[in-house]
């Protein structure tokens, strides 16, 4: 999925004329010194490898020459995947969507309270709080809301609700130069260092705005400190969260889902 996702993003723009944020910042994954992580590590490498994935195997010198600024211990091994990097989420779907549209889909924004209608034992449409749509097929593809929705059909799935947390680190450059002095001077129409939307519409340039925007570091991936970290290029901001969801919060309802990030989670994802 990686290797075909990779492949596909890379080439979103000169094959639809939409921006989907793709950045190629590489990806790094870091082991640390521990054994167990170190071959696990080493699996992953193989398994990349033989699906045709370009990846380096790093010692911990070449780690501080590709991220500088990282803070490595001696015997940390890393992998680098230098063709990867990420998508703004928001942008992506939002390109998805207009192409749907362009394709004859029609899409509906905010709508709420969606419920299966069955007749016969066949679903044949869908009644929300901006209508009644009736369909020869039906596309669940609700998130969190799946069980629930599929659960008053009496369609159990062993689905289990999580709160996933992130937090959004805003570093200064080291000198404490200014933006302008630095070179990372908000674009025309911004407020506040914030991109203006209308300037991330960008059917009509030749680059991507934010192309031009530096990125403070590669994607991050760390097994020993069970971590993941990315630059958000348009906020200027590192995203941090946990790794894995074995150890996360359960939800009965994702509507009790609360938006607020704990301080624990806070200070975990500074330290």
């Amino acid at each position: 999925m990686s290797r075909d996702a990779l492949k596909a993003y890379a080439t979103f723009e000169q094959s639809t004329g939409r921006s989907v944020g793709f950045r190629r910042t590489g990806v790094l994954l870091i082991a640390g010194s521990n054994h167990h992580s170190i071959h696990r590590l080493d699996e992953i490498i193989e398994i990349q490898k033989e699906v045709g994935i370009e990846v380096e195997r790093l010692e911990a010198d070449d780690i501080r020459q590709i991220c500088p600024g990282i803070e490595v211990e001696d015997g940390t091994i890393g992998a680098f995947e230098k063709a990867g990097g990420f998508v703004d989420p928001t942008r992506t779907i939002e390109s998805l969507a207009a192409m749907a549209r362009s394709r004859g889909a029609t899409t509906r924004v905010g709508v709420a309270n969606p419920r299966i209608l069955v007749e016969g034992g066949k679903a044949v449409g869908v009644e929300t709080s901006a209508g009644t749509f009736y369909a020869p097929q039906i596309v669940v593809a609700t998130g969190p809301w799946t069980g629930p929705l599929l659960g008053d059909l009496g369609v159990d799935l062993p689905l289990r609700i999580v709160r996933v947390q992130e937090s959004f680190v805003e570093a200064p450059s080291p000198e404490q130069r200014s933006e302008e002095e630095a070179g990372l001077a908000p674009l025309p129409g911004s407020d506040a260092g914030q991109i203006d939307r209308d300037l991330l519409e960008t059917r009509f340039h030749t680059v991507d705005p934010t192309d031009s925007m530096p990125v403070a570091h590669p994607v991050i991936v760390d097994f020993e400190h069970r971590f993941y970290a990315r630059h958000q290029v348009a906020r200027g901001q590192t995203r941090v969260g946990r790794l894995g969801v074995s150890n996360l919060q359960e939800l009965e309802h994702p509507d009790a889902l609360t938006q607020a990030v704990e301080d624990s989670f806070q200070s975990w994802a500074h330290e």
